[in-house]
C-alpha cells in the first residue's frame, strides 16, 4: 500500500469510527471505545454485545410469537402484519420462521 493510499485508508476508518461512536447509545460507547482501535474492531464489540442477548432474545420472541392471538387484534391485517414483524425479528437473530409456522398459527 502506498503512503496515500495509507492516509485515505486510515481517513476512511476514522469516519467509520466517527459514525460508529456517534450512533451507538452512550453505556455502548463506554463499553466499546478503545485507544488506536479500528472501526473494524468497534464494530465487532458492538457486534458481540448484541450476540451475546441473542439465545435470550430468541426466547423472549418466540413466547410473542406464539402468544399472539387473532382475537386481541381488531382485523386479520393488523394480526397478521404483527406476526410478520415477529417472524422477521426471529430471522434477525438467526431462528427463521417456517411458513407453515406462520400459516398453522392460531
Amino acid at each position: 500500500m502506498t503512503d496515500a493510499e495509507t492516509v485515505t485508508w486510515k481517513r476512511i476508518d476514522a469516519i467509520v469510527m466517527k459514525w460508529i461512536y456517534s450512533t451507538v447509545s452512550l453505556d455502548i460507547l463506554n463499553t466499546i471505545i478503545a485507544p488506536d482501535d479500528e472501526a473494524k474492531d468497534a464494530w465487532n464489540r458492538v457486534a458481540d454485545l448484541f450476540q451475546d442477548n441473542k439465545n435470550t432474545r430468541v426466547v423472549h420472541l418466540e413466547t410473542q410469537f406464539t402468544n399472539t392471538h387473532l382475537r386481541d387484534f381488531p382485523n386479520v391485517a393488523a394480526y397478521c402484519q404483527r406476526l410478520k414483524v415477529l417472524a422477521n425479528q426471529l430471522a434477525n437473530v438467526g431462528a427463521k420462521v417456517s411458513d407453515d409456522r406462520i400459516t398453522t398459527t392460531k
